[in-house]
């Protein structure tokens, strides 16, 4: 009787250690943090943390209205989550989780399309701004109605650390905290913040302001986003949009393919050339731009990467002179292209790719060396390039790095090496460059005489 007595309190102690043991996984401190994440509750998120406090700011009252919180809030319970691996060392601790939650970009992106088509219809109706937020919520809700909603997933890595015995979340870097508030508000965080970058831009376009950001910051506080370019990779393929012009060492015009690249079989109906192009989510999108320097005309297009199912999806004439001319970009940023070419008599035009819904808007502004600019940037895999005064920079895992001098980004990344342009000193040389993404010498592709003064080496 005495060791059947000695054998349950035994049991009984090894029950509790195992709860014990169980409360003090690092996974345990993870999932309170998911399940307040869902209950949007903000402080019991931050007693998960180290430094009292989860970093993630929500959008404000400003910027979205009551009844687009609750929808937000709604779709957060519907968020689930699995562990899918959690990695111990000592006191240290990384725990993998997998998201899904309600992606209602589309749906937003939609929204606001036909809201601000409506907006403008009713301009003169002199409408208060209760009245706005009410006719936007009524498209929106319409829109919510009668779209299924798509469901996507994202995989975090949370670090953690034991500090006298207890498991906390470490501060989160700033592509981590990003991922979050995609999955809080149902990937439209872009979207607010561009509709109220431009907003900002709107009421201080006299003001120059000076705004410092970290290093860091400009590393990871950026978004996904395809540029399109002159040089660029298809299933594997490396492919350059079109011949090169120049002259050859005897003044002669010539036309000729880059090498180390493949011509893009697109079809351009005669109307020019094709200008520059991007590979996203399953097509291949791109410019047909007028030949010559007087007509900036241009067609935008689409096609599978077989080549096959060429569908036009906007044309902008050139018809109004004496030419504008603007800055020119041509991105996609969550399933939005931002289009312009050159031509500041056209209003930028976005198209949603998932609904083919077109409206006028100016892309987002991404964080470049202390600054927010659209053009004269490319990020691939996280990898930021950009030219300033001549200058072609990159930066990477938070370092500011000089590529060339006297250089253009005119080129592209693959997923091997990013291309550009550089320029002799007396404007009579271009050459075209290519320098390895994780660093390396720069290799020379080709070389030609420049037609009438200085430029890009993919100049017509």
């Amino acid at each position: 009787m005495k060791k059947k007595r000695i054998l349950f309190i035994a049991i009984i102690l090894l029950i509790c250690l195992g709860v014990y043991l169980f409360a003090q996984r690092p996974a345990n401190t993870v999932i309170k943090f998911c399940n307040a994440m869902k209950d949007f509750d903000k402080a019991d998120a931050s007693s998960c943390f180290v430094s009292e406090d989860a970093g993630i700011e929500l959008p404000t009252e400003e910027e979205i209205t009551d009844q687009i919180s609750v929808y937000l809030k709604d779709c957060a319970k519907k968020i689930t989550y699995t562990i899918d691996k959690t990695t111990v060392n000592k006191n240290s601790a990384v725990v993998s989780v997998t998201f899904t939650y309600v992606d209602a970009s589309g749906i937003f992106s939609a929204a606001m399309a036909d809201y601000m088509t409506k907006s403008l219809t009713l301009a003169f109706a002199d409408m208060e701004e209760y009245a706005e937020e009410d006719l936007f919520y009524m498209i929106f809700k319409e829109k919510i109605e009668f779209a299924e909603p798509k469901m996507i997933t994202s995989t975090i890595d949370f670090p953690c650390v034991k500090k006298n015995n207890v498991w906390k979340i470490q501060s989160l870097s700033d592509r981590t905290q990003y991922e979050i508030l995609k999955i809080l508000t149902c990937n439209i965080s872009d979207i607010i913040e561009s509709l109220d970058d431009n907003s900002k831009d709107d009421d201080s376009e006299n003001k120059k302001t000076t705004k410092k950001n970290s290093s860091k910051s400009q590393e990871n506080n950026v978004p996904k986003v395809t540029f399109s370019a002159s040089i660029g990779e298809i299933n594997g393929t490396v492919y350059c949009a079109r011949q090169v012009y120049g002259e050859d060492e005897f003044g002669m015009y010539e036309a000729k393919t880059v090498p180390t690249c493949k011509l893009l079989p697109v079809e351009t109906y005669e109307l020019g050339v094709v200008s520059s192009f991007c590979y996203y989510d399953g097509y291949v999108y791109y410019i047909v731009s007028e030949e010559g320097s007087s007509d900036y005309s241009s067609w935008l297009y689409r096609c599978k990467p077989n080549w096959t199912g060429t569908e036009l999806l906007d044309e902008i004439i050139c018809t109004q002179y004496p030419f504008q001319m603007g800055e020119r970009f041509f991105v996609i940023d969550n399933g939005v292209l931002y289009y312009r070419n050159y031509d500041a008599q056209n209003p930028p035009t976005a198209i949603h790719l998932e609904t083919q819904t077109k409206y006028n808007s100016m892309p987002p502004k991404y964080m470049v060396d202390g600054e927010k600019r659209t053009y004269d940037v490319e990020i691939y895999n996280d990898i930021m390039f950009f030219t300033e005064d001549n200058i072609v920079y990159k930066i990477e895992n938070g370092k500011k790095i000089l590529l060339a001098t006297n250089a253009y980004l005119d080129g592209g990344c693959t997923s091997d090496y990013f291309y550009y342009s550089e320029m002799d000193n007396i404007g009579y040389m271009v050459f075209l460059y290519r320098i390895p993404i994780n660093g390396g010498e720069k290799e020379l592709i080709d070389s030609k005489i420049l037609m009438g003064g200085g430029g890009p080496y993919f100049s017509w």
